[in-house]
């Protein structure tokens, strides 16, 4: 199910802004912790923890989006068809027959086709 389709990738970009969004609320929380209880506070703690939980969230979500285009680009080379005919037409329609020799003429003019 999951190595088939982009699901799994589009679950780890979520996964990245989850962990960004952890990261920036650590971020306002230790802001008011230090604003509140200035004694408590461990130096350095907090500007590595934050920076931490941000940037590896910036860093999954970037890979899960270049995984995306990966993902897309292996769906359109699988050779498969761009449109499936669902029904044909009941025989020929108004102007077919002009279509017809009109295309006739545009490839008798280019000459023989050459392999």
């Amino acid at each position: 199910m999951f190595f088939r389709s982009t699901v799994l990738l589009r679950l780890v970009v979520l996964a990245g802004f989850l962990v960004a969004l952890v990261g920036i609320v650590v971020a306002a929380f230790e802001v008011v912790d230090y604003f509140l209880e200035p004694d408590k506070t461990v130096p350095g703690y907090t500007s590595l923890a934050v920076l931490l939980l941000v940037l590896a969230g910036f860093i999954i979500v970037s890979v899960g989006v270049v995984g995306l285009y990966v993902g897309r680009i292996f769906e359109q080379v699988k050779d498969r068809p761009l449109f499936l005919i669902d029904a044909e037409a009941e025989g020929p329609g108004p102007g077919s027959e002009a279509l017809a020799t009109s295309h006739r003429s545009h490839s008798a003019a280019a000459g023989p086709v050459q392999q």
